[in-house]
């Protein structure tokens, strides 16, 4: 279990968890927010929980991500694996751009974990509203596979960069 304390009010600033090598991969984590609350909306910005750029081969598997701000960013991350991740990232699940060779992501599944669901709560609506859980920006024969998600105002987002 790692705590996530750094980055508070800094969606742009580094990581907390940065992929930075080919190859690199993280397993069998459970990544919480501490200083996270349900009562503060709009809510507090972090940056990216786990992000791998100008890499290649990486992977994410088996983690838990309880409420950050945004899970995961991967920016030119060819042939990146992403599997068999849950969580609920209040602004933005996962993003991927960039992507120049085949990238998987498997068995992802956001929904609120973590978090006393109630569709009134204002935390809530505003996940309702602003959240997207997956982002699929320029990427080349990207793979996904039974993923899923909940409480979020977009499910699934294909924009143009």
């Amino acid at each position: 279990v790692l705590l996530a304390y750094a980055g508070r009010g800094a969606a742009d600033g580094p990581p907390f968890i940065r992929l930075a090598g080919i190859n690199a991969s993280i397993a069998g984590l459970v990544i919480a927010y501490p200083d996270w609350k349900q009562t503060d909306v709009p809510p507090v910005p972090y940056p990216p929980c786990i992000a791998s750029q100008d890499t290649e081969n990486i992977g994410i598997s088996d983690c838990l991500l309880l409420n950050p701000y945004e899970g995961i960013r991967l920016f030119r991350a060819h042939r990146h694996n992403v599997r068999n991740v849950t969580g609920y990232p209040i602004w933005r699940g996962i993003f991927v751009d960039m992507c120049g060779d085949i990238g998987r992501i498997e068995n992802v599944h956001f929904w609120p974990f973590g978090v006393d669901y109630k569709p009134d709560d204002p935390f809530c609506q505003w996940v309702n509203t602003k959240g997207v859980a997956f982002e699929l920006a320029r990427t080349d024969w990207q793979y996904i596979f039974n993923t899923f998600c909940f409480g979020y105002g977009i499910g699934y987002k294909f924009t143009r960069t």
